[in-house]
């Protein structure tokens, strides 16, 4: 009995060990997952604010992308942060945008956090985008014009040559192409390249270019003098792409002798703009009338993008609105002159900071 006795002392003893090795095991454990819950968190931590630390310093610096050094370095506490910055001459994205990657370590564990941000700037929907769902009557006239979608800088995403907000502007465009010059609408989805999409907010537009238009560098004629005069111009300069300006139309304008210009171009009250064979305009080129004519001598260049923005409103009920494009006159979308019109359009012309619109691991 004594023996037995023993050997029941001797288990119970051996059985109370294993619980409180796996009790101290399951602390040990406990503790370690502890510590590495609160690196990840200070990481994580860290990482956010070092999206907000990389936005302050290339606010600092006009948003000028080439005067700082990517990826940035933070050290937050005890969390080394490294932020890698993603843009449009380093990466897919849209001219007004700016993504970062902040990658924030502590002790052997890390965490990413991804922010996404976008400028005030509008964002083209196609070389050409038209922003009512207007009955749309629309003629070119010349045999080598083109309208382009496809990015003028090198693998970069393409978009449509032309896009129609809605199925009544679509279908008026595609009942003036000719069968004959279908090639010369070129871009996302083959020739010719015209789509359509709902999601174009021209009331967006318009509230930008109102303060575009006060903010303007020059005008030419006044609203509701259209036809009144011909303003004729010979070799002037409206802007370069270091130094880009807002130029507002609103009277039939002739640009002759190497004009050419840079930056925002806004042509309202249904004035024409008869450009000369070596015009040359690279940014975004907004027109705000029921009536859109631009004549063409030669082969002038529009690098960037065109808005065409209905005044009398933007349903198919609210009226019918003309494009006449004549000549030979090239439109090409452009993400690089989008990119420096927007960048020399620096306060106080104008305010683009980036804004956050997502936030992500």
């Amino acid at each position: 009995m004594g023996r037995g006795l023993l050997i029941h002392i001797v288990l119970i003893v051996t059985i109370y060990g294993l619980i409180i090795a796996n009790v101290q095991r399951d602390r040990g454990e406990t503790t370690r997952s502890n510590v590495r819950t609160y690196a990840y968190t200070q990481s994580e931590n860290a990482a956010i604010s070092g999206l907000e630390l990389t936005m302050q310093e290339l606010g600092e610096n006009d948003y000028d992308f080439d005067a700082v050094t990517s990826p940035m370095h933070f050290t937050i506490g005890e969390v080394s942060v490294e932020v890698e910055i993603y843009y449009t001459k380093n990466s897919n994205l849209r001219y007004n945008q700016v993504k970062l990657v902040s990658t924030g370590s502590m002790r052997n564990e890390s965490a990413t956090v991804n922010g996404l941000y976008r400028t005030g700037f509008p964002t083209p929907m196609g070389a050409i985008g038209f922003y009512g769902n207007n009955d749309v009557n629309f003629s070119t006239k010349g045999n080598s014009f083109e309208i382009n979608g496809h990015d003028n800088v090198a693998n970069k995403p393409s978009m449509p040559g032309i896009m129609a907000k809605g199925s009544n502007s679509h279908q008026g465009i595609m009942d003036g192409i000719s069968s004959k010059r279908e090639d010369n609408y070129k871009g996302l989805g083959g020739t010719p390249s015209v789509q359509e999409d709902e999601r174009m907010d021209p009331q967006e537009v318009l509230d930008l270019m109102s303060g575009w238009i006060d903010n303007r560098h020059r005008m030419i004629g006044e609203y509701g003098t259209v036809g009144t005069e011909q303003h004729k111009f010979n070799g002037v300069q409206w802007g370069t792409t270091d130094s880009p300006e807002i130029t507002v139309i609103r009277d039939d304008t002739e640009l002759r002798g190497g004009s050419s210009g840079a930056g925002i171009l806004i042509v309202q009250d249904g004035a024409t703009l008869d450009m000369g064979a070596n015009f040359e305009f690279d940014g975004l080129v907004i027109n705000n009338s029921d009536n859109m004519i631009y004549e063409a001598q030669g082969t002038p260049q529009l690098r960037g993008a065109m808005m065409s923005i209905p005044e009398c409103g933007f349903s198919a009920a609210s009226c019918q609105t003309s494009v006449d494009i004549r000549g030979n006159v090239q439109i090409q979308y452009d993400s690089y002159a989008l990119y420096k019109m927007q960048q020399g359009l620096t306060p106080p012309v104008m305010d683009y900071n980036y804004k956050q619109v997502g936030l992500y691991n």
